[in-house]
């Protein structure tokens, strides 16, 4: 479970150099796509579910590994195409992040033991609005101009809310998985 924390702190975190044009991510997410593919390998005997999820989290690795190279070339493109392929990539982040809160559903009806499942689904619902909210206000924020930057702005705390909260709910259903492995 260790893995699934780091892996998704990689893909939802972003921390960026920009020099001339070219963006450095410091935490690339093709990175934490790998660590989540590598840790549903692992976990795959604990709920099938990992091992469904684990073609999207490849597809995802791929993805932003070509994108992580473009921002560093600087040949990342922006325009309506871009925006349709962004709003699928989080679509699909969230459904890896859903998925892997069932997984954990799955692993606790299996083990009978409280993983934090419930806590793990209500901080996904919080990530997800907080999303949708964000990408609603900055479309918003591309028709209709400085008119809703503010909104935008509210948005984009949402969203980190959501975020952060994700993060603590795996990381304590990481604790309470590894409490587990220790009792046996």
């Amino acid at each position: 479970m260790s893995g699934i924390f780091w892996g998704f702190f990689f893909v939802f975190l972003n921390f960026n150099l920009n020099f001339n044009g070219h963006t450095l991510n410091l935490l690339p997410a093709f990175v934490g796509y790998w660590i989540l593919v590598r840790s549903m390998d692992a976990l795959s005997g604990e709920s099938e579910l990992f091992g469904a999820l684990r073609p999207f989290a490849i597809g995802m690795a791929v993805y932003t590994a070509i994108l992580w190279v473009g921002d560093l070339l600087a040949i990342t493109s922006s325009g309506p195409v871009s925006t349709v392929l962004g709003l699928l990539s989080t679509l699909v982040s969230l459904y890896i992040a859903w998925g892997v809160s069932r997984a954990v559903e799955d692993m606790e009806r299996i083990r009978s033991a409280d993983l934090g499942a419930v806590g793990l689904r209500k901080a996904w619902m919080v990530l997800a609005v907080g999303e949708a909210l964000s990408m609603v206000s900055l479309a918003l924020l591309l028709l209709l101009g400085g008119v809703v930057g503010m909104l935008a702005v509210v948005c984009g705390l949402v969203a980190l809310v959501g975020i952060v909260w994700y993060l603590v709910a795996l990381w304590s259903t990481k604790t309470r998985y590894e409490a587990l492995h220790v009792e046996k």
